[in-house]
């Protein structure tokens, strides 16, 4: 009584003071302006006391609009909860709702569903009684979720799989069935040897629904094999020989198998044979007549497969699959992809994992054939492009991790490709959607390895893994088993004819798994997902501590399991580790005492898992740290696995781990070592966790690719020291041999370069032509009066172009500049412009720029789509820009993709709704100017010519380099946005270079193109007589790009901002003082003499890592016939200019080109 009387006096709490007494008793977990204390705030401020009855509270369906789209704001300021619900009671008796969510966690996608619920909820109500339930989905709702859910239904065309099999044998019997590197063998070839081993198999005892013990590895006879034992009646399981001995003899033993096939002279491992289980070798059946076929039709119940997998008690659980499962599969996956006879499917993955089942029924339930890879043929992936067009594969399904092996690598003749088993890499997904039909699946063992399919879309923002199969349900259910309305997360759970049995010898877990409901069986699949807009699955993750590695399940309970199985432990935890790369590592950590160090543990440890369930280090703890609500806290043990890995690489020879194995990863190691100065590196050494960073990466890749073929974004994918390892492949020669090819290459065009020119002339002469006639009527024309700009939108301030844009625009006595600079607030923002300002323009005129009223800054983050400003701040920007300059762009042409496609492609998307929004509210949509690059015309072609000139506005091919590829797709938008907006123009810059008036160089000139190249040949002392260059002076773009831009008669057009003036860079170079005595210059083939005396010099090492790659000695190609391949234009966008009143300087302007090259002098 006592504790509920003070428990009354806390009846009013206010949210206040809940987070000011949270604050007090726990200041060490607080984070400023955030409180973990849940998730959803629900805030209600009620109406005063007297201002009506219970009449005024009723809901009215003419009080209630549905919003067609809500508005979505972005502010820069953390998130104090996850999501926030206020209801605020108006004098006026209304009720007003703000559903607030931190951006950081929720896309405006979702926010926007969430609100068009809520209101559709709320009017639902209204229409409703006061004792009415409330209904979990809307009728709309229930109806799309109806659509969306179900698979087509389709009707299977054989009862078991191997008989389907037989009848295509007896339709097209010379039909290629099997290609391997021994050869082709038919259609009938294959079913003759498989009847043959079916009869052996029933000799032998093997009775209907019985298990067969499959003892393989990847192998072209074990297709033939499975179908042979479900001819016989029966079921297999795999048991790879990589699995350790123990686990092999408890799956044999628990799947109750009752004989022992073993493929390609595999014998079994003493724990296996000492079951004394009969053997039977295939290559041992001789003169056995085919089985004839006495099984009854009712066996779609039978089952036909059982797969472990990874069991979270410690104990593998086997899945039972069925034949009615196996055969909905292979109408699923024939519906999806229209494979045909015609078609031959790769298949490369283990047997153990359902991808190699899937395979299989997708190319012989389509009358394709079957080329099933060796571990070895796996393995050499240098090789794989010529095996491909080899054998004429069409048709490849593999998991994103090994698709990353081929670093994007054209594969004719392959048409048709898929990605299963985990998340897909976007950037190689998008490459290869654009050139065939990519496709990404997903799907649980429990349903027959596929439960959706979809192609994916190079252009969107995420990729999705598709829609249901056909007779394939699937759902997305709230804890309670509701369905949860379109948009919103919950757990997928799927349904249909692809149903598993269950687990084998595990009812509890069987009941558990597969409940039973009114409407039928279904599987909770234990991963979050929801539907997107189009219809299409979001898989999101787990809700359990399952996880997938490489395309293969693990259940980290199973890998605790087997560390607390070990002596002296009391309790483990298992996470998986995810660096900065995207990389992910499992870790575990262990309490108790004595513990063994991580060699040991490693070699217990395999004794009882697969290799791919080995943690890279066991960490001891003195206690599993816990959060508030006696959860373990991930958070603490991430920061401790960070922690460990700097530990270890500062620790030498003493670190724990395995030390390279074989002489790749030794080579990797020493260069590594070299590179970094670290000793004793291990195989689970992190690159960057080392040390390392860009300059770094680039100089390591440079010794590597001396030997071995392998790229920068190769280490960024993969920073362990293992990982790299296995991407690195041995180059056919040393570069001394490369050297030689890229001489032998320029000595060969030399000889032809008479002939090559006059082929170019005669190419283009009619190209520049046309391309004449088609501006010059433009360019002839008066100027119109300069289009005043009143209010300005610019990004990219704080960059070199992005400085003397702003210096320009300001200019302008009536023109206001907002600057969106990124952040915490507008004193960051404003403090970071100042500084830059500094630098270029000085103290006193940065100080008057903003000090002048007309500048602005404001902080911001274009990745958001509503620019990340403070509230009421974007339609402030909706109302009064005029125009917006995108100046801004990440300029790394290595990395992630996702970085250079949110910061160039989405921040392009953003701006651009931001244009149309104007048009919305005022009628006037703002003008959209566009900074590009000339680097978007792309690599020359192989062969021919190219006139690209400032017409060339759709890139049909996007480059491989991040940076380009990314500037390309945004080109792509702006094009695509001139149906919209009045003005959408693209200014696409040339090598900007030191301002002509003098002045501080870039701040971040290292990071400069042009001057690494200019400062590596000024170390090597050497420049080649024929390179040109062309120096746009950083002031004179910023006013070539204004002039062009406030010229009322050029909306829509692309322009090609460089100087009129060509240079020679030797001139260039030695015109500066002392450089005519320190730089001599010659012919490509001198350069190249040059160079390889250098090659034994360490303190030249950086410098070769800029000039090997630029002159094409990687590629044994000099850069001469390719580069003049290509004819880039500027004669358009040079005769504007000059109407419109600007001119290029004359001369090369002496202070700025001094202070170049004396940086150039001092880079290295």
């Amino acid at each position: 009584q006592q504790s509920l009387a003070d428990g009354l006096g806390h009846s009013r709490y206010p949210t206040a003071r809940i987070l000011a007494d949270f604050r007090g008793q726990y200041p060490d977990l607080v984070q400023p302006g955030r409180y973990p204390l849940y998730n959803l705030l629900v805030s209600e401020t009620p109406m005063a006391v007297g201002n009506g009855g219970d009449a005024d509270w009723a809901l009215t369906t003419a009080t209630i609009a549905i919003p067609e789209r809500p508005t979505y704001r972005l502010s820069p300021l953390a998130a104090a909860h996850d999501m926030a619900l206020t209801h605020e009671a108006l004098a006026d008796g209304r009720l007003v709702l703000q559903w607030l969510v931190d951006a950081a966690l929720y896309e405006r996608e979702t926010v926007e569903s969430w609100a068009l619920s809520l209101a559709a909820l709320a009017h639902h109500v209204a229409q409703g009684t006061a004792d009415q339930p409330l209904a979990t989905l809307l009728p709309d709702e229930a109806a799309q979720l109806a659509r969306w859910e179900h698979g087509p239904a389709l009707t299977p065309p054989a009862a078991r799989f191997d008989r389907l099999f037989r009848d295509l044998a007896r339709a097209q019997p010379e039909a290629p069935a099997l290609i391997t590197a021994a050869g082709v063998r038919t259609y009938a070839e294959v079913d003759a040897g498989i009847g043959a081993l079916a009869a052996a198999l029933r000799l032998r005892g093997l009775r209907r629904g019985q298990v067969v013990g499959v003892l393989t590895d990847r192998s072209p006879a074990l297709p033939a094999a499975v179908l042979a034992v479900w001819r016989a009646g029966g079921a297999y399981v795999p048991l790879t020989s990589d699995l350790p001995g123990d686990r092999l003899a408890f799956i044999a033993q628990d799947a109750g198998a009752q004989m022992i096939l073993a493929l390609d002279g595999h014998t079994p491992p003493d724990a296996l044979a000492a079951l004394g289980l009969p053997l039977l070798r295939p290559e041992e059946v001789r003169d056995v007549s085919p089985a004839d076929e006495d099984l009854p039709e009712d066996v779609g119940a039978d089952p036909a497969y059982v797969l472990y997998t990874s069991g979270s008690t410690g104990t593998p659980k086997g899945v039972v699959i069925t034949h009615a499962g196996l055969m909905n599969l292979a109408v699923g996956m024939g519906e999806r992809f229209g494979v045909t006879p015609a078609d031959r499917a790769l298949t490369l993955s283990s047997p153990t994992f359902d991808l190699w089942i899937s395979d299989v029924v997708m190319a012989w339930g389509a009358g394709a054939a079957l080329s099933p890879l060796t571990r070895a043929e796996m393995d050499d992936v240098a090789a794989m492009p010529a095996l491909i067009a080899g054998r004429g594969i069409t048709v490849a399904t593999m998991a994103p991790s090994y698709l990353r092996l081929f670093e994007r690598a054209p594969l004719p003749p392959l048409r048709i490709l898929m990605t299963v088993g985990e998340a897909p890499i976007a950037a190689d997904a998008r490459h290869y959607a654009a050139r065939l039909a990519c496709y990404n699946g997903y799907g649980p063992t429990e349903n027959t390895a596929a439960t959706t399919i979809g192609r994916i879309d190079p252009g969107a923002p995420r990729l999705t893994a598709g829609r249901p199969l056909p007779n394939v349900r699937v759902m997305i259910l709230d804890a309670q088993g509701r369905q949860v309305p379109p948009g919103a997360i919950g757990e997928i759970w799927v349904a249909g004819a692809s149903l598993a049995q269950g687990y084998l010898n595990r009812p509890d877990l069987t009941k558990r798994a597969f409940p039973t409901a009114p409407d039928g069986r279904r599987y909770r699949t234990g991963d979050l997902g929801r539907w997107t807009a189009g219809g299409e699955l979001l898989v999101l993750g787990r809700t359990d501590g399952q996880v997938k590695l490489r395309g293969q399940r693990v259940e980290l309970g199973e890998i605790a399991a087997a560390i607390e199985a070990q002596p002296g432990v009391r309790q483990a935890v298992v996470l998986v580790h995810k660096d900065p790369a995207g990389n992910q590592a499992l870790y575990a950590f262990a309490t108790g005492a004595n513990l063994p160090d991580n060699t040991t543990w490693r070699e217990a440890l395999a004794q009882r898992l697969p290799s791919y369930m080995l943690p890279a280090a066991v960490i001891p703890v003195e206690s599993i740290p816990t959060t508030l609500a006696g959860k373990v806290d991930q958070a603490s043990l991430r920061a401790r696995i960070d922690d460990y890995r700097l530990r270890q690489s500062m620790d030498g020879d003493h670190r724990a781990g395995t030390p390279p194995q074989g002489a790749v990863e030794q080579r990797v190691a020493a260069i590594w070592s070299a590179v970094l100065k670290v000793g004793g590196l291990r195989r689970e050494d992190d690159f960057f966790q080392l040390g390392g960073d860009s300059l770094r990466a680039t100089a390591m890749v440079n010794r590597m690719r001396r030997e071995f073929a392998c790229t920068v974004n190769d280490l960024y994918e993969n920073p362990r020291l293992e990982d790299f390892a296995r991407r690195c492949r041995p180059q056919a020669g040393q570069l001394t041999g490369l050297i030689a090819g890229a001489r032998a290459h320029w000595q060969a065009f030399k000889a032809r370069e008479a002939a090559f020119e006059a082929a170019r002339e005669t190419t283009l002469e009619p190209l520049l032509a046309a391309y004449r006639q088609r501006y010059e009527p433009l360019a002839a024309s008066p100027p119109a009066t300069t289009r005043p700009y009143g209010n300005v939108l610019l990004t990219g301030a704080t960059g070199y172009l992005g400085a003397y844009l702003l210096r320009h625009l300001a200019l302008d006595p009536a023109r206001r500049v907002t600057a969106l600079v990124r952040g915490r607030d507008d004193a960051e923002a404003q403090g970071r412009l100042s500084e830059v300002l500094r630098h270029y323009f000085g103290d006193n005129a940065a100080m008057d720029l903003l000090a002048s009223g007309r500048v602005q800054a404001w902080a911001g983050n274009l990745r958001a789509p509503d620019l990340g400003l403070a509230e009421g701040r974007h339609d402030a920007l909706a109302v009064e820009t005029d125009a917006i300059l995108h100046c801004a762009a990440n300029v790394n042409h290595y990395g992630h993709y996702r970085d250079s496609h949110a910061d160039n492609v989405q921040a392009t998307r953003h701006l651009l709704d931001l244009a149309v929004e104007r048009g919305r509210r005022t009628g006037h949509t703002a003008d959209m100017h566009f900074i590009s690059t000339l680097s978007v015309c792309g690599r020359s072609p192989d062969d021919g010519y190219r006139l690209y000139t400032e017409y060339d506005e759709h890139h049909a091919a996007l480059d491989d380099n991040y940076y380009v590829r990314s500037k390309q797709e945004a080109e792509h938008l702006v094009v695509a946005a001139r149906g919209e907006i009045a003005n959408a123009s693209i200014h696409r810059v040339g090598n900007v270079v030191f301002a002509a008036e003098g002045g501080a160089l870039q701040r971040n000139i290292r990071q400069n193109a042009f001057f690494r190249l200019t400062a590596a040949l000024t170390r090597l002392r050497f420049v080649p007589e024929d390179m040109h260059a062309w120096l746009c002076h950083v002031d004179k773009v910023a006013e070539a790009v204004l002039t062009l831009a406030q010229a009322p008669d050029l909306a829509h057009h692309t322009h090609h901002v460089d100087h009129a003036r060509r240079d020679f860079l030797a001139q260039v170079m030695r015109a500066a003082p002392g450089m005519a005595s320190h730089l001599d210059t010659g012919s490509y083939s001198q350069l190249l003499e040059r160079i390889e005396a250098a090659l034994n010099d360490p303190t030249i090492e950086k410098p070769l890592a800029e000039l090997l790659p630029t002159f094409g000695i990687y590629r044994q190609e000099s850069p001469h016939e390719r580069d003049r391949r290509t004819e880039l234009a500027t004669a358009k966008t040079q005769a504007l200019l000059a109407r419109l009143g600007f001119r290029w300087p004359d001369g090369l302007p002496a202070a700025g080109l001094a202070a170049m090259m004396e940086a150039a002098r001092d880079a290295y």
